[in-house]
């Protein structure tokens, strides 16, 4: 959970003291996607390898040794999270309860080596993966990887989410779509199959529809399990049109996932070349999932509006809501601005408190002085239409990008 001393805050300024209550923020479903994301990645993928290639278990034996321990140590590490949010502080600081101020001292060196000995790990991996994919030396990539992970640990949590929540998505696709085809591009055992009495169109076909149907299966499951999951929080006050639940129930989540399949199964044919096809991959599709949460989603159907002092109360509960001000004359007022005569109105100068709450009196006072609150609203009822047209233009660009990757196999693949 991060914190934060004020809305306007993007570098977090609390580390590992204790957080307020008046602090804290943020939501439970974002621990799937934080922790997901951190784990789907190449370091990950290297230690799982271990078990087939360093202590010799079959695929079946080496899947159920990985999850057997993924599930022993969440089993406790569960437990130990749920004081979290009530101590509002670390565990590595909370473990002092349970084995006191120097008891505490052994888990912690504990826990501070397998930091090493991963974040080293993933420095590695990462740099060899970023010189390979930038044409420098592994040192520089190590370098580059380290400084993004140092700037993003430096803001904070409240970046790692957002990055977390759609890396979860796009990880899910990419790393499987993205390899598939151009591994064997790139090393040449495509021939193979095709000197084996397998065409270049069966060879392509049945790669891409056996794989994508498991992973949008697999996405599927995830969404619903992640919808039992969120129905409790949707039942209080969350809204289902909220970025951080949209994009991961409903059919928006295989939708995307089934996307990043695609674009990485057509940049691995375009390139033939694994890692560059990766980069390329994830750089679509992060750009496609901005604009389409930023920009494209909220223009699906057309907003619902309310204006006037009382614009709050006429909008529905659970609404996606985007507020905007304007002044005398019609003309917009900046967010900036907004709250700078809140503060003026109220009778305070800047704080770093961040910024003044809209009470009824200052709404009052905002209308006498010929400022127009307006608000624009998606109801939630709108949930299901919204999943209808983004799943629908998904889907059909996902098969675009599938024709288009069987016509370069049958026509440029040699």
């Amino acid at each position: 959970m991060g914190a934060h001393s004020g809305r306007n805050e993007i570098v977090e300024q609390r580390a590992i003291e204790y957080i307020p209550l008046s602090e804290r923020h943020g939501k439970p479903n974002t621990l799937f996607t934080i922790w997901f994301a951190s784990n789907a990645q190449i370091t990950a993928v290297a230690t799982g390898l271990l078990a087939t290639v360093v202590f010799g278990l079959s695929l079946p034996w080496a899947i159920a040794a990985i999850l057997i321990g993924n599930l022993v140590g969440c089993l406790f590490m569960a437990y130990h999270s749920v004081q979290g949010p009530r101590l509002g502080m670390p565990q590595m600081i909370q473990s002092r309860a349970q084995f006191g101020m120097f008891g505490a001292v052994l888990p912690i060196l504990a826990v501070v080596l397998l930091y090493i000995g991963f974040f080293t790990s993933s420095a590695i991996l990462g740099g060899e993966a970023l010189a390979r994919l930038l044409h420098v030396s592994t040192d520089w990539g190590i370098v580059i990887c380290d400084a993004i992970t140092l700037v993003m640990a430096w803001v904070g949590y409240n970046l790692i989410h957002r990055y977390d929540r759609w890396a979860s998505v796009l990880f899910a696709g990419v790393f499987l779509g993205g390899p598939l085809l151009a591994r064997e591009l790139e090393t040449g055992t495509f021939r193979f199959a095709w000197t084996q009495g397998t065409g270049r169109t069966r060879w392509v076909i049945t790669k891409l529809v056996l794989v994508a149907a498991a992973v949008t299966a697999a996405a599927g499951v995830t969404s619903l399990v992640m919808s039992w999951w969120l129905a409790p929080f949707v039942a209080q006050d969350w809204s289902l049109m909220g970025p951080n639940v949209f994009a991961l129930t409903g059919i928006a989540f295989p939708a995307w996932t089934l996307i990043a399949f695609a674009l990485g199964a057509f940049a691995g044919v375009a390139i033939r070349r694994t890692v560059p096809a990766l980069a390329t991959a994830l750089a679509v599709w992060a750009g496609l999932a901005i604009t389409t949460a930023t920009t494209l989603r909220w223009r699906y159907q057309q907003a619902l509006t309310a204006k006037g002092v009382t614009a709050g109360a006429r909008v529905p509960g659970n609404a996606w809501v985007q507020t905007h001000w304007t002044g005398r004359g019609g003309q917009p007022v900046s967010l900036a601005a907004f709250h700078a005569l809140l503060a003026q109105l109220k009778g305070q100068g800047p704080t770093s408190q961040g910024p003044t709450p809209v009470t009824k009196t200052l709404l009052a006072q905002l209308a006498r002085h010929g400022y127009t609150q307006s608000i624009s609203y998606q109801p939630e009822s709108r949930f299901w239409h919204f999943q209808l047209i983004e799943g629908g233009w998904l889907l059909a660009l996902a098969l675009l990008l599938g024709a288009a990757t069987v016509w370069l196999v049958r026509h440029k693949a040699a």
